[in-house]
């Protein structure tokens, strides 16, 4: 099992029952590994010691399990992790991008671990008709230049559109206009 990186030291380790499991801790996350015979059916319980309380520890948002791109927004409200490119290309609704208060002009990108064959772009602003006015543009794999797929005047709760294949190595929204500062739950490509 990996789990997030911990702000604060694991200083001992302990699995509840029978048995030893192997704790290693990097800046990157926490693995823990038990071997299959020390394996509770039910549940397999280990115990962590910090070297601090773990209740000042505030919400550890886990990293995309096989990141399929590299997520980025040209703002983040507040840079508060909860608002982040990836909140808007996680499949959960509940979450979102946002953007600084005031924010008229924005961009959130992905750029794909391999070419992805596109040919339809779903998008769902989280408070809608912030966006005035929008772009969708593609970087092909073999070009230097972004190209157009659509414009728009409103993105909404079930923005859809749909074009001719493209084989993309990144597909930008960039938000040209915006009452207040734009906040999008969800996009999504096919």
């Amino acid at each position: 099992m990996t789990l997030p990186a911990l702000p604060k030291r694991i200083v001992s380790s302990r699995l509840i029952g029978s048995g030893k499991a192997q704790v290693t801790q990097t800046a990157e996350g926490v693995t823990i590994n038990v071997p299959q015979a020390a394996q509770d059916a039910a549940d397999t319980v280990i115990e962590l010691k910090l070297d601090g309380t773990a209740m000042d520890i505030g919400l550890i948002k886990p990293a995309p399990k096989s990141p399929l791109a590299t997520l980025s927004a040209s703002n983040v409200w507040h840079d508060d992790i909860h608002y982040t490119a990836s909140e808007a290309f996680d499949n959960d609704s509940s979450t979102r991008w946002a953007t600084d208060d005031g924010t008229k002009r924005a961009t959130l990108q992905a750029d794909f671990a391999k070419p992805a064959l596109i040919s339809e772009i779903t998008i769902n602003e989280a408070l809608e008709h912030r966006v005035k006015k929008f772009e969708i543009v593609y970087m092909p794999v073999d070009g230097t230049d972004w190209l157009p797929l659509a414009t728009g005047t409103e993105i909404g709760e079930n923005y859809k559109t749909s074009f001719n294949p493209v084989t993309a190595k990144s597909v930008r929204l960039n938000i040209l206009d915006a009452t207040e500062g734009p906040t999008i739950s969800e996009i999504s490509f096919k």
